[in-house]
């Protein structure tokens, strides 16, 4: 049992605590520290996923309140990803994560090692937190939220993050805990500053989910039912789920813009079929790196809060109004203006039926679902209706 180890920062890093120990303890050599906090000197030093967190759990000395689960919620980046995958794989990355001996079992499961977007090749940081931390806490550490692949900006002082010379994941840094300050420190590439509201909403998003660790789990279905509701809103789906595909890449595209997503790793070919956007959408088979879903939240035009945190609203099987006039006999014939949709259903087959009355007096009524975008123009019977103010 260890005499003492470091009382953990806000959004600090296990990484950071236990090189902070290292640097603390007078021992030698890392292999001695290893030994000390996780029974092993083979044990890896994970920045991200750390593993064999039970062990270290009964190595704190007497006395320490910390859980393995409240270490896992607030001191590794699992929050980041769990709520884009199913319970069960959450799960076994938490066992992993308390036992097991294959620290690179975790990513390879999770999704993350095939996603195209790779983690931070080093250790980033604020220069405007750095001092802060020495001034309040009389040292500087690794915070969580300056670690998650896609968070070029400090979401506290928003300035861009420098790159230090701690690698996250090189042969000679796998068995090496890096303590913070490190004097050489660069600002990450200033071509992202033309993206800085981009950079702004996904930072915030990141610190977002890593301070909400009790996020659920709602699975890929949820997650692709949320998505089709707020694509039909944009008119990008049909109420049967069929997703206006290219529409959508051209759309999504051109709101991040194609040189942003490329520096971010989140480039999508738009002539390919198996893209990561056409993925997500899709009935999902395997996951999405986080920072891709929180592309498409954004760009769907609602946040991480409201996204998790809110139920889907009664599905609209007519899409939203106003919808196309259909009387041939007005000059503004499949014009958008009908303003007024009564829903009913067929007591037979219980299909959704759409009454819909313009100003002009002309009344008709169809059946749904929409399932098609065409589907609009598709008129069904004609009610009882007035033309240009005669009644028929």
């Amino acid at each position: 049992m260890l005499a003492f180890f470091p009382a953990l920062y806000p959004d600090e890093m296990l990484y950071s605590a236990c090189a902070r120990y290292h640097r603390r303890s007078g021992n030698l050599s890392i292999k001695a520290t290893m030994k000390d906090l996780f029974g092993s000197t083979n044990a890896s030093a994970v920045v991200d996923l750390p593993n064999r967190l039970n062990c270290l759990r009964r190595q704190l000395p007497v006395g320490t309140l910390t859980t393995v689960d409240r270490l896992i919620k607030e001191n590794t980046l699992l929050p980041l990803y769990s709520p884009f995958l199913p319970r069960h794989r959450v799960d076994k990355m938490i066992a992993w994560m308390k036992g097991s001996t294959h620290g690179g079992g975790i990513h390879m499961a999770m999704g993350v090692m095939a996603s195209g977007v790779p983690a931070p090749r080093y250790l980033r940081f604020c220069p405007e937190c750095l001092a802060a931390d020495e001034s309040r806490y009389g040292e500087p550490y690794w915070h969580r939220s300056h670690q998650a692949a896609g968070a070029l900006l400090c979401h506290r002082h928003e300035v861009w993050l420098c790159e230090s010379d701690v690698p996250t994941a090189a042969p000679q840094n796998k068995h090496a805990f890096v303590a913070a300050p490190v004097p050489n420190g660069k600002y990450l590439p200033q071509p992202y500053e033309r993206y800085f509201l981009h950079c702004r909403e996904i930072t915030r998003s990141v610190a977002w989910l890593l301070s909400h660790p009790e996020t659920e789990s709602p699975g890929f279905f949820f997650l692709r039912k949320k998505y089709l509701h707020h694509l039909r809103q944009m008119d990008l789906a049909s109420y049967s789920g069929r997703v206006a595909q290219r529409e959508l890449l051209e759309r999504f595209i051109a709101h991040y813009g194609d040189c942003f997503l490329a520096q971010i790793h989140c480039r999508i070919n738009i002539d390919s079929q198996d893209n990561w956007l056409n993925s997500i959408v899709r009935k999902p088979r395997k996951a999405s790196h986080p920072l891709r879903h929180i592309l498409l939240i954004h760009f769907l035009g609602t946040g991480l809060e409201e996204f998790f945190c809110t139920s889907i609203p009664e599905s609209r099987p007519f899409g939203r109004g106003p919808w196309p006039c259909l009387n041939p006999a007005v000059s503004h014939y499949r014009q958008a203006l009908v303003r007024r949709c009564v829903i009913t259903r067929n007591c037979e087959t219980g299909e959704p039926v759409g009454h819909f009355y313009c100003s002009c007096g002309f009344n008709y009524a169809r059946t749904g679902p929409d399932r098609e975008r065409s589907d609009k123009f598709r008129r069904g019977k004609s009610l009882k209706s007035v033309r240009r103010g005669r009644r028929n």
